[in-house]
């Protein structure tokens, strides 16, 4: 491997798609997430655990909430 391939940090991206209902589901799934985190001794909220959180449709507002609430 080459050093600039060595000295390149993960861009970590969280990507919610859109779904009406079915982002009740994916809410739940960020929940325990954040709670699988703190168990794994992680205390930092999702949106710090992220470089970006972005979504489509109502996966957008999820995206948000994330960002501004965790």
């Amino acid at each position: 491997m080459s050093s600039q391939t060595q000295n390149k940090k993960k861009f970590k991206i969280l990507a919610l798609d859109g779904g009406g209902i079915q982002d009740v589901v994916t809410a739940e799934i960020l929940q325990e997430f954040e709670k699988q985190l703190k168990l794994a001794g992680i205390e930092q909220p999702l949106n710090q655990y992220f470089d970006l959180i972005a979504g489509t449709s109502t996966g957008s507002i999820l995206a948000i909430r994330k960002s501004k609430n965790s």
